[in-house]
């Protein structure tokens, strides 16, 4: 599926903080436009990052239990 074309806000409303972070300036973030991908398509996003990070704690359970 192919989005259509829109107008996107321009990145001079983005700044980049002294650790790296971005922030939005509240007036762009207004303004921004963000596509997101229809509901179905979001729920199996969202159960493939709930796997992941389940498997991540687990991974980082056993980590502390063997004293890694």
């Amino acid at each position: 599926m192919v989005a259509k074309t829109h107008h996107l806000t321009p990145l001079d409303h983005l700044t980049i903080g002294p650790a790296g972070y971005i922030s939005f300036k509240e007036k762009g973030l207004s303004e921004m436009l963000v596509l997101l991908p229809p509901p179905p398509e979001q729920k199996k996003i969202a159960k493939i990052l709930i796997t992941l990070d389940d498997a991540i704690e687990k991974t980082t359970q056993c980590h502390q239990i063997r004293g890694n």
